[in-house]
């Protein structure tokens, strides 16, 4: 006997399949969520780290003009880096071009942006590729001996805003 009302229906129901698809929807848009989110976290890393060597780029610069004064035998009051010190004393701080051996007052808007031109590195040359970066360096006289140079590097990727400091002081080794 051969009853059709009892044959049992084997495959899933539509009701079945939409619950599958929907969890398996909702796992693939949270392993994405992660990945996206681990993406920008990598990248917001990266222009931490480059803001660092900016910042210790900018604390050398003047540490090098002061033993290049040491080596002429200028003295720490009135060789390259007091010139150094004069021009970036103010609130507004300083820009500064390590490349170009230039740096000079920052504008109220802030100082100039950092760009990079292919072959050349790092400078505030308007004609490279604009980066995501300012460098404003503050140096202020602690005594006769003793100056402070504090460099802030801010970046903006992606609507976040981010200030990297180092604040470094350099001693009279006369």
């Amino acid at each position: 006997m051969n009853n059709p009302i009892l044959k049992i229906k084997k495959g899933f129901s539509i009701v079945e399949a939409l619950v599958a698809i929907s969890i398996v929807s909702l796992a693939i848009t949270s392993a994405t969520a992660v990945v996206q989110g681990s993406l920008q976290n990598s990248q917001i890393t990266r222009f931490r780290i480059q803001s660092i060597h900016f910042a210790n780029e900018a604390v050398e610069f003047a540490r090098n003009l002061r033993d290049t004064d040491i080596v002429s035998e200028k003295t720490f009051s009135n060789g390259e880096l007091k010139t150094f010190v004069n021009a970036c004393n103010s609130d507004d701080g300083c820009f500064l071009d390590v490349l170009n051996n230039t740096y000079g007052k920052c504008n109220k808007d802030g100082c100039d942006k950092i760009y990079l031109t292919e072959g050349v590195g790092y400078n505030s040359d308007e004609n490279g590729n604009e980066t995501p970066f300012k460098r404003r360096v503050t140096v202020n006289e602690i005594s006769g001996d003793e100056i402070s140079v504090t460099v802030d590097v801010s970046f903006s990727v992606r609507g976040y805003d981010e200030t990297v400091s180092v604040t470094s002081y350099l001693m009279n080794h006369e």
